[in-house]
């Protein structure tokens, strides 16, 4: 059963306990699970008999009855979870931490305080407690020494007795934050103000002796030993705005495929189909618009730019997806190799706690470009026993053999090959792009030199690039690319630093046809972006520097092997200076020394002095690094 999204109102109890005397006692609480109710322990602690009422004095009230053996609760805590005979089935509900991030948390509670004591229309009828949704912050530095939560919410307009607390009754009341139980309502301080309650942390069950209260009490309610911190904001990946670039806007004649995607659980999955089948769009849809309970990490090889087809730029691109559905900071350089299956780890108990699958999607995995002796294919990279509720699904052209270091045992070589039928839509896209671009290459100058430098470039250069690169206005070559090349080449989202977006081939058959049609002239091209490249770094790589220049162009050197121009550009310290002031950190620049040194090692004969180089480059960023830390 799929686990609870957030408050149902159903769930919520009143909690009528009867003592010795028949003295009564009433608090509030909510329903966990099928047959378990979450309140505070000092509502149900010597009572004879309890009762819960759920909806109460609505036309769809019902109620069910516990004795004392039905209750658990841990005194210390303040928490207490009461076992009934539930009536029907419902999902398990979530819990959660409030963490060390000094940000207030919205929080929300229902309960049944007594300040929403109400008489019946009928006199004869008495009173009847009504319910009341709290809806306040949890400042998550407050209470420390107590080790309680202290909820600010909107004070009660009266206090008509000051013997009573207004908010009594609203003991046992489950306190949420982000869709997850965080602890339960337990006193209220006069001395606090009206605004004030205090809550008992759901966590302090996870505390105590093995064979404790708590831990006993634990068990009954469900409550996970590493619960999620409600508190960690969840960082944006900015992979998906790359992957918002490749879908279609619309995808058409494939719900038959969606389906299987939908339901496939693994572990291991390979769709196959020639070139424009429409294997990109698809998965690049299914990514955008996976079920609720579906978490998809997607990476397309390729992806229109130069530097997306190997090992370092999926890690890059799965580690930062990864973390944020793990809640972690992501690596850099080598430390994502080392950390991926950790990571992978932590992200699938978070869908699992969150009642997701996790998908992990590899796009055309025959085009990766990295394996070597020193670089690691992505399929190896690919786990080869994923964690629990983890699948894997990748794509490539028919009859692809898997690089020579994917372990024999590894999946891939095993899986079942699901051969994906040829869309007749992308078909006639084929047909109008090919015939577009090459009419485009006998059109004029200036129409190849917008070809071969988007080829030359690996794609990400704009229009204003363009333009400084051909002598043309921007406005011209924009017009041309969105019009006379519209079926031919695409833009992707910019880059950190860059605010125009960066033109890349509609797809990737379309960048090998110009590559064999342009041949020898691409070094032309090639040779100008260095220029380029080499009077911006003259210049101190000033303001407005290209985005195209900080990010792009070192992966085009080094697919190129150009290991002296990349380490150029990976000991730069004013460059390192403007990717700091841009990306707003030194992830970008660790990891182009850490490819810059892979470059270097791939070399028949690494550079001794270059490797140095790199090195002391690397110590000086970490060492500024640990300063501005300690300041």
């Amino acid at each position: 059963m799929d686990a609870e999204p957030g408050i149902d109102p159903r769930r919520v109890a009143e909690v009528i306990a009867t003592g010795p005397g028949a003295a009564g006692r009433r608090g509030s609480g909510y329903r966990v699970a099928s047959g378990v109710v979450l309140t505070a322990a000092h509502v149900v602690a010597g009572a004879r008999s309890i009762r819960l009422r759920f909806e109460a004095d609505t036309d769809a009230e019902w109620s069910a009855t516990a004795d004392p053996g039905d209750v658990v609760a841990d005194p210390g805590s303040d928490l207490a979870a009461v076992r009934f005979a539930g009536p029907d089935a419902v999902a398990a509900s979530r819990y959660g931490r409030i963490g060390r991030r000094p940000e207030a948390v919205t929080v929300h509670a229902v309960g049944f305080p007594r300040f929403k004591l109400k008489d019946y229309a009928d006199p004869g009828l008495g009173s009847y407690r009504d319910s009341h949704h709290a809806i306040g912050t949890v400042a998550p530095f407050s209470n420390r020494r107590s080790g309680t939560l202290e909820l600010t919410v909107v004070a009660p307009e009266q206090d008509p007795d000051p013997a009573v607390s207004p908010w009594e009754g609203m003991s046992g009341a489950a306190v949420w934050a982000d869709g997850r139980i965080i602890g339960v309502v337990t006193e209220h301080h006069r001395s606090d103000g009206l605004d004030r309650l205090t809550a008992a942390r759901i966590t302090r069950l996870v505390d105590g002796q093995p064979d404790g209260a708590a831990h006993r009490a634990r068990d009954v309610l469900g409550v996970p030993v590493t619960a999620p911190d409600v508190t960690a904001p969840l960082p944006p990946a900015t992979y998906r705005l790359q992957v918002g670039d490749i879908a279609p806007d619309q995808l058409l004649g494939r719900e038959e495929e969606l389906r299987e995607l939908a339901g496939f659980t693994g572990p291991y999955g390979w769709w196959v189909g020639p070139p424009w089948a429409g294997k990109t769009a698809l998965m690049a849809w299914f990514a955008l618009h996976a079920p609720a309970d579906v978490a998809v990490v997607p990476f397309f090889v390729g992806a229109g730019r130069v530097g997306n087809s190997d090992g370092d730029a999926f890690l890059a691109a799965v580690t930062e997806q990864l973390s944020a559905l793990a809640q972690r900071t992501p690596g850099t350089g080598t430390d994502r190799r080392r950390g991926l299956l950790a990571l992978l780890d932590a992200a699938a108990r978070r869908c699992r706690e969150d009642g997701r699958r996790l998908l992990l999607v590899v796009d055309a995995i025959d085009e990766d470009t990295g394996p070597d002796a020193h670089e690691p294919s992505i399929a190896s990279l690919l786990p080869r026993h994923p964690p629990a509720g983890v699948a894997v699904l990748v794509t490539s052209r028919p009859g692809r053999p898997l690089p020579a270091d994917v372990p024999a045992d590894h999946p891939l070589h095993s899986c079942p090959r699901h051969r994906l039928a040829v869309s007749p839509h992308a078909r006639e896209v084929e047909q109008f792009a090919l015939k577009e671009l090459r009419d485009r290459l006998r059109a004029g100058p200036l129409h190849e030199d917008l070809i071969g430098l988007i080829t030359a470039s690996g794609g990400g250069l704009t229009s204003d690039d363009l333009a400084e690169l051909t002598g043309a206005s921007s406005v011209t070559v924009a017009d041309l690319l969105g019009g006379a090349f519209g079926g031919s080449v695409a833009t992707r989202s910019p880059r950190p630093g860059g605010t125009a977006r960066g033109y890349v081939f509609a797809h990737r058959t379309l960048r090998e046809v110009a590559e064999r049609e342009l041949g020898a002239r691409l070094d032309g091209y090639r040779a100008r972006l260095r220029t380029w490249c080499d009077e911006h770094r003259r210049r101190g790589w000033p303001v407005g520097t290209p985005a195209y220049l900080l990010h792009d162009h070192p992966r085009v050197l080094a697919a190129a092997g150009d290991v002296d121009r990349l380490a150029e550009l990976a000991i730069d310290p004013q460059r390192h200076a403007r990717l700091l002031e841009v990306t707003g950190g030194d992830a970008a620049a660790l990891d182009e020394i850490a490819l810059a040194q892979l470059v270097n090692l791939r070399q028949a004969e690494p550079t001794l002095a270059t490797a140095v180089l790199l090195a002391v480059r690397r110590e000086v960023l970490g060492a500024n690094h640990v300063d501005a830390a300690l300041a």
